[in-house]
């Protein structure tokens, strides 16, 4: 396998960690060092969503970095300094992206965003049930789920603060943020399909790469070998997470560990394989190292 060095030299002045005893992230070598050695493909990390959670000695060390979820500018309080680690911000067009946006670019450990992009125009959640539910020109359409009407009106108001145009030009200014302060921004699936997904890439700029959240393919009736064929080009980050499939945001996102839900785990490491995915990989659920090890072992040059 070729290594997207382009990637990891991203990465350069970053480093693979190591939970210790003392409950401290601590470097091991840089990902330079680790290149040498050629058996680089993935970088596997935690989803951290405050700073009392804990990896136990065996699962760390597996990982090399944490992602923390940011809903508001006071959680960047919780990245524990001295290790490189990813930031989960809010949707693109949520009041508080901005304020957090400009918080993180002041944590140097940050060195990639994560973003949900959720535009209005195709596709929109039922307010009851959180089914995706396709926008129609109709009057009066019914959420086919749970039978919720929803009145042009109230599409109109969503319209009003979220279309595709207005998602992408908030993603444009934060990806623009980000990269004079050295940091990388990635779009991650929820309801998009695929299709929606590629149209919103085209006209982004090259450094702002995909997020495959497998979780939330499974609720929205899409294989996840489905994006990573189609978005192969821009790949750079997984999410990893199981469920037993369903159709709701709310009651089917159940981030199960992987393994454990309707996810086909060989045929996504095939078609990693077959796109030569480089990368990194956070771990949204519980996961135990038996499993991890032998997922990795299914991957190239492992």
């Amino acid at each position: 396998m070729v290594v997207n060095r382009g990637f990891f030299m991203w990465f350069n002045e970053c480093f693979v960690v190591q939970y210790l005893a003392s409950c401290d992230w601590k470097p091991i070598c840089t990902f330079n060092e680790l290149l040498v050695k050629g058996n680089i493909m993935i970088a596997f990390g935690i989803a951290q969503y405050d700073r009392e959670d804990s990896v136990n000695l065996d699962l760390a060390s597996l990982l090399t970095f944490k992602e923390y979820r940011i809903n508001t500018p006071a959680d960047v309080n919780n990245i524990s300094g001295g290790n490189w680690c990813i930031a989960h911000v809010p949707d693109a067009c949520d009041i508080q992206l901005d304020s957090c946006i400009e918080a993180i670019t002041g944590c140097p450990d940050v060195v990639a965003v994560n973003m949900h992009a959720r535009p209005l125009d195709t596709y929109r959640l039922c307010g009851n049930c959180s089914g995706r539910m396709l926008v129609l020109n109709l009057e009066n359409q019914c959420c086919v789920f749970c039978g919720t009407k929803v009145t042009n009106e109230e599409i109109e108001e969503e319209l009003n603060y979220c279309t595709f145009d207005t998602v992408f030009n908030n993603i444009i200014s934060t990806a623009d943020v980000l990269r004079a302060n050295g940091k990388r921004l990635m779009i991650e699936n929820t309801f998009e399909p695929p299709s929606l997904m590629s149209r919103l890439f085209k006209e982004l700029p090259e450094d702002v790469q995909f997020t495959l959240d497998v979780g939330h393919s499974l609720i929205s009736s899409t294989w996840p070998q489905d994006y990573i064929y189609e978005m192969r080009n821009r790949l750079g980050h997984l999410h990893l997470h199981d469920n037993m499939g369903g159709y709701s945001e709310r009651y089917h996102d159940l981030h199960r560990p992987c393994g454990t839900g309707i996810a086909n785990w060989d045929v996504i490491a095939i078609a990693l394989n077959q796109i030569k995915f480089s990368g990194t990989a956070t771990f949204e659920c519980d996961i135990s190292p038996l499993w991890i090890r032998n997922w990795r072992n299914k991957l190239t040059d492992y």
